[in-house]
Order: structure tokens, then sequence, then C-alpha cells
């Protein structure tokens, strides 16, 4: 809608100004990224953390008065550990985040939720599963999903978007020498109508057939793009 209340010399120049200043700070969050995936890959329980991680051999005569045995309860479920019991109506610790495990448990027939905007062990009929452990186990997974779906589309972005007219984009553009006489019939001669301005090339007429192609050099002649008009590709006039 935008795009049709503007002229194409207007258009032109809004959309040279957005690549200009975009793509430094998408760099800076294609960064920001991989940062977040490292530390995610590094807090979250991957398939085979188990064979990297050493476990202090603890047993069930190790665990005080207080503490019940569980197994495979430590760091990512790779360890036995000792967890502090706690008794009904007792507050207990919000769910845990990354490979860390909860070093305490309500005692059994008790969950661990939230009542009057506190969180304390209460019974619940209703509830089959621990949820402060459903909740580690769930986020723990879910947070590394997320960073490496944001990664792929970052780098969807970039791959897409490789071809950027910089200020001094055309210093490093080596030119074929394009003439009117390389023109087809259904193709104009422009100066400097090449990609991003750089070299002389031949365009294509307003009404004639266009492969779309995005991030290649501009194919339709000014004031037209290549876009779909009925069954096929034509180049057309932005604004009508």
């Amino acid at each position: 809608m935008i795009s049709q209340l503007m002229t194409p010399v207007k258009f032109n120049l809004l959309q040279q100004f957005f690549q200009k200043n975009m793509y430094p700070k998408m760099f800076k969050i294609f960064l920001l990224v991989i940062v977040g995936i490292a530390v995610a890959e590094s807090a979250a329980c991957a398939k085979d953390i188990c064979s990297r991680v050493r476990c202090v051999q603890v047993m069930k005569e190790d665990c005080k008065k207080n503490e019940v045995f569980v197994e495979k309860a430590g760091y990512c479920g790779c360890c036995n550990a000792c967890r502090t019991v706690i008794k009904e109506g007792d507050p207990c610790p919000p769910p845990v985040r990354g490979g860390s495990s909860p070093t305490s448990q309500c005692e059994e027939g008790t969950t661990c939720m939230e009542v009057k905007d506190e969180r304390i062990c209460a019974r619940d009929c209703q509830v089959g599963i621990d949820i402060a452990a459903f909740e580690y186990y769930w986020l723990s997974d879910m947070y590394l999903k997320m960073f490496k779906i944001l990664f792929l589309v970052i780098v969807g972005i970039v791959v897409t978007e490789a071809i950027v007219c910089t200020e001094n984009y055309c210093d490093t553009v080596r030119c074929k020498q394009a003439t009117e006489d390389d023109c087809n019939e259904n193709e104009v001669f422009v100066e400097n109508g090449g990609t991003c301005g750089c070299c002389d090339a031949c365009r294509i007429k307003e009404g004639s057939p266009c492969v779309p192609v995005r991030g290649g050099p501009p194919g339709c002649e000014d004031g037209t793009t290549c876009m779909k008009v009925g069954d096929e590709h034509i180049c057309a006039r932005d604004c009508r």
C-alpha cells in the first residue's frame, strides 16, 4: 500500500537508505544470536551430555535424615542425588532453568504450586505430575530450539540479502561492457543500469516477460517491477 502511494524515485531512495542502515544492525544481531546459542548449548541438556559428565558417587547412605535418595536426579538427569524433602504447606523454590536440577522436592502426594502469591507444597488431586519437574525438562528443551530457529532465520536473511549496495561498492566491481547492440527487442539500454548502478546494462521493457530473482541485478526498466500478472511474470508499473 505504501509503495503504491510513492513515486518510483522516492521508493528507490527509501530502499537505499534502509539497506545502508539495516545491515550493520543485522550483523550485530547475528553475532548476539550466535553468543546466545553458545550460552544455551552450555546450559541446556544435549542428548549425549551424560557421556561427558563425571558423577560423584551418591548412595542412599549419603542422604541426611530430611533427604530422599533419587536416581538420575542430578545435572541433566545423569547422576544420582539426595534431595531435601519439603513438607506440605512449606515454601518451595521456583523451577530451575538450564541443565541444573532441583535440590529439593515436595513430599509424596504434594506438588509445588502457587497459592495466594506464594509457592508452597500443596495437595492437588487433579495434578498427576510434578509441575516443577515438567517445567524444568520442557523449558530446557524449548529455549535451545528457540535459539536455533532464530539463528537459522538470521542466516537465511543474510544469505538472501547478500548483495548490498555500499558507498564504495562499485570500486570492487568489474563491468562487462554492454552496448545498445547487445539488447534484444524486448530490452532497453540503460547507462549504469546494472547492480547498484555500477555498470551499463540491458533492462527488460514494460510488458515483457521477466524472471523474479531476489537479490539479483535489476531486470526491469526504471519504474517497473517484475510481478505476476495473470499466469505470467511481466515488467509492470509500480504505481498506477
